[in-house]
C-alpha cells in the first residue's frame, strides 16, 4: 500500500537519528509527516463521500466498522466530526418511521382485521414477535450510537433523541404487556375448553 511504501522509504533513509549535528533525519521526518497528512486528508475526503452516499443508519455503522480507529485520527476526525449530527438526524427519522409502523399496527390491532403477524405464528406469539422485531430494529442502532465517542453524542440533539428512543421503547413495552395480559385473562378458559374435547373424534 501507499502508506507501507512511505514507511519503508523512511526506514531506509541513511540519516542517523543519533547524530545531533545532522538535520537530515529531521528533514526526512518532516517530509514523512507531510506525506502522511496528505494521505489522511485524501482518506478523510473518501470517508466523508462514502458517508454522504449512505441512506440509512445501518450502512453508516458498517462504514464506521470498516474504518475502525482511522476515524479517530485528528486530521480525519476534523473533517468527519460534522457528520455525526447528520447521523443523529438520520436515526431520528428512523425512529419516526418505527413510530408510524407502530401506530399502524395499533390501528390494525383494534380493528376487525387484527394485527399484522407472521402467517405461520399463533396470534399472541405473532404479536409479541412483531413487537420484539420492531424493538430490536431501534435498539441495535441506538446501542451503536451510544458507543461512539464524540462530543456530538453529548449535545442537546443527542439528549432529545435519547428521550425519543426511550418513549418508543416504552410504547412497545406497554403493547407487549397488553398482549400478554389479554392472553392471561383468557388462557384458563381456552385450556379448559381444549381439555374438555375428546382425544378421538369420528369422521
Amino acid at each position: 500500500s501507499e502508506f507501507t511504501e512511505m514507511v519503508a522509504a523512511f526506514q531506509s533513509g541513511r540519516a542517523d537519528p543519533m547524530d545531533l549535528s545532522s538535520t537530515k533525519f529531521l528533514a526526512d521526518y518532516r517530509d514523512f509527516q507531510l506525506k502522511v497528512s496528505d494521505l489522511e486528508q485524501r482518506l478523510a475526503y473518501i470517508i466523508c463521500q462514502a458517508f454522504d452516499e449512505c441512506h440509512c443508519c445501518e450502512s453508516v455503522f458498517k462504514l464506521l466498522d470498516i474504518m475502525g480507529s482511522l476515524i479517530e485520527r485528528p486530521c480525519i476526525h476534523k473533517d468527519f466530526h460534522g457528520k455525526y449530527p447528520v447521523l443523529l438526524a438520520m436515526y431520528s427519522k428512523e425512529l419516526d418511521q418505527a413510530k408510524e409502523i407502530f401506530d399502524e399496527q395499533m390501528r390494525m390491532a383494534h380493528s376487525s382485521c387484527g394485527p399484522v403477524i407472521n402467517k405461520n405464528m399463533p396470534p399472541v406469539a405473532g404479536a409479541l414477535k412483531w413487537a420484539n422485531q420492531l424493538k430490536s430494529r431501534a435498539a441495535i442502532n441506538m446501542e451503536k450510537l451510544r458507543s461512539i465517542n464524540d462530543s456530538s453524542m453529548r449535545t442537546e440533539q443527542a439528549d432529545i433523541l435519547g428521550n425519543k428512543y426511550d418513549e418508543m421503547m416504552q410504547l412497545i413495552k406497554d403493547y407487549e404487556e397488553e398482549v400478554y395480559a389479554e392472553w392471561v385473562t383468557g388462557v384458563d378458559e381456552i385450556a379448559q375448553s381444549n381439555l374438555d374435547k375428546p382425544l378421538l373424534s369420528r369422521n
